[in-house]
């Protein structure tokens, strides 16, 4: 008996206890939690997201031809006109903008036809790609109130309703209004968009009533002789424009809509070349000044609906001749 022990021992021996000091196995609560929110989708970009949503339409930047219709103010070349608007982006570091409009402007207290024209060139100097997350929710469940049959659809709630405590309202779990379940995210997506810097050379011609007193200058001006017209100044534009694109449509996931061409600038507008500078009132006999540099500051955002997008502008300014405001604004489409 001892030798055959002594041969095996195992077979004549307990079980050795366990180590006190060794570190105990144990689960993680959230690996085996059934309730617990299952993992989120990956993030899909490029030719991934196409994969997933086939209609999927994505832009990278402007088309070449961009082309508007607008109604809007120049002022003090054009109180108020219509017209339209052409953007070049081809190639992409090129930007030609050519504005041309029809309305009229102020002499005096009368109204005379006022035409309005507008030539930017722009060369791209800086550019950035970006882009935006955007999550696709599932489909709300059509109930009338969350955890309630509802009496239109005849569906029955999302989950059985516990014992309502007092001052509960009839198919609410407790007092007060219940929240809404979380609704599962089954898509993230990634959205490309790009800014981009321009340098910018042009300018712009509008007309103004001037007038130049040639006789009997006295400085009340009751019976001096005056030489009235209409000129067509033209002006000197350079400076800088923003642009920022995004272009990601579907129609069969309306949570994929984002159409965005927001613009600013900041231009030094220069001295008319073809100004009437000595003598020369503008308005009502008002001295108009004759300064070398004067400047506008813009913007134009997009506000677009579910198939059609405009725009809105806003400049404001000082034009050098004659020393006076700029103000001016379009809705365009």
């Amino acid at each position: 008996m001892v030798l055959f022990a002594s041969l095996f021992p195992s077979a004549g021996t307990a079980a050795p206890a366990p180590d006190p000091w060794a570190e105990p196995e144990y689960t993680k609560e959230w690996e085996t939690d059934p309730e617990a929110p299952p993992e989120p989708p990956p993030r899909l970009g490029g030719s991934e997201l196409r994969s997933e949503i086939p209609d999927l339409e994505i832009q990278r930047w402007p088309p070449p031809f961009r082309g508007s219709v607008f109604f809007g103010a120049h002022y003090p070349l054009q109180i108020l006109g219509l017209g339209g608007e052409l953007e070049l982006y081809a190639p992409d570091w090129l930007r030609l903008n050519l504005i041309y409009s029809v309305g009229f402007a102020t002499k005096r207290r009368d109204f005379f036809v006022s035409h309005y024209t507008e030539l930017l060139i722009g060369f791209r100097v800086l550019g950035l790609a970006t882009g935006t997350e955007v999550d696709v929710l599932a489909p709300e469940p059509p109930t009338s109130d969350w955890g309630v049959t509802s009496p239109y659809t005849g569906r029955a709630p999302l989950e059985a309703p516990t014992a309502a405590a007092p001052g509960a309202r009839p198919g609410r779990a407790g007092p007060g209004p219940t929240s809404r379940p979380t609704r599962e995210v089954t898509l993230r997506a990634w959205l490309p968009s790009d800014h981009a810097l321009f340098v910018e050379l042009g300018g712009f011609t509008g007309p103004l009533f001037l007038e130049r007193c040639v006789a009997n200058c006295t400085p009340e001006l009751d019976e001096g002789t005056f030489d009235s017209r209409i000129r067509q100044l033209v002006f000197p534009v350079a400076g800088l424009r923003y642009v920022y694109f995004a272009h990601a449509t579907s129609k069969k996931t309306p949570a994929i809509n984002r159409r965005m061409l927001v613009q600013a600038h900041a231009h030094l507008l220069g001295k008319a070349w073809n100004d009437w500078e000595a003598g020369t009132y503008y308005g009502e006999l008002a001295s108009a000044r004759h300064g070398l540099f004067g400047g506008r500051v813009g913007v134009q955002v997009p506000t677009c609906s579910s198939k059609r997008c405009a725009s809105i502008g806003l400049v404001l300014g000082y034009l050098p001749t004659p020393g006076t405001i700029v103000v001016e604004s379009a809705v365009g489409y």
